[in-house]
């Protein structure tokens, strides 16, 4: 599997947008209630949509065969706000060469987020550990997590 990682560009917004919305609808939706539900399409449009903005976000984006299939986007030196793998390929170690390039790119000492709570495991096989317990915003649930390096 070859993979490479480059920065996102303004190019990139409408495939990155169809990306992070089939990934939310698959993976993140089912868990919320109706009111999360809607709160996060509307929420998360918006945040996809910005993240080929460099005044806000860095984004990287992994491709493969030519096509985009993962993205991570921070902002504020080290919070990441988005990172989703397309469906199809999840548990190919993407997401964590993602993760790797958002480290090595930032330079950081310490990354924050708030994990779907589909995703939690994921953050803590990579070392991420919980900062709370899980919270509920506008019926959107996630769990506050930092990796220290």
């Amino acid at each position: 599997m070859d993979i490479s990682y480059e920065l996102v560009t303004q190019e990139d917004q409408q495939l990155i947008l169809a990306l992070g919305e089939s990934v939310n609808e698959e993976f993140v939706i089912p868990y919320l209630s109706s009111d999360g539900q809607e709160a996060m399409r509307n929420a998360r449009k918006g945040d996809i949509e910005q993240a080929t903005n460099t005044d806000i976000y860095t984004s990287i984006k992994a491709v493969k065969n030519g096509a985009i299939v993962g993205y991570v986007a921070w902002r504020e030196g080290n919070y990441i706000a988005q990172l989703y793998v397309s469906a199809k390929n999840q548990n190919q170690g993407i997401g964590r060469g993602l993760i790797n390039q958002m480290k090595r790119h930032s330079g950081v000492s310490s990354i924050e987020l708030k994990a779907s709570v589909n995703a939690v495991g994921f953050y803590k096989r990579l070392g991420f550990q919980s900062v709370d317990t899980e919270q509920v915003k506008n019926g959107i649930r996630y769990v506050p997590m930092v990796l220290k390096l």
